[in-house]
């Protein structure tokens, strides 16, 4: 799988696992807004954006992918577990607004 796509009208989706793909860029999300799963480790993304509508996010998993900066992820206040080790980070900053985490992995 190289792109996420045609994933908007399964608005019930609680899980979602992409992992191990060749996927470069988080899309697609926007009509998930039951999602509480996301599994994205071992593929290609580079920057973490296309979150926005996925509010009731608890888990993110992004490890093993080239993300250098840690962003666009302060709206997701429901979120407890992030998973970005094995990225291309050089520092874990931008973590405001994530007061629910209780697990997190660099």
């Amino acid at each position: 799988i190289t792109r996420m796509q045609h994933l908007s009208a399964l608005r019930r989706l609680v899980f979602l696992d992409l992992y191990d793909n060749t996927i470069s860029e988080i899309s697609g999300l926007d009509g998930l807004v039951s999602l509480r799963v996301l599994m994205l480790g071992r593929n290609r993304i580079a920057r973490i954006d296309g979150l926005g509508n996925v509010m009731k996010l608890d888990v993110l998993d992004l490890h093993g992918n080239m993300i250098g900066e840690v962003e666009n992820l302060s709206h997701l206040s429901q979120l407890r577990v992030l998973n970005l080790a094995g990225n291309q980070l050089t520092c874990a900053v931008n973590l405001a607004g994530l007061h629910l985490l209780t697990e997190l992995n660099l």
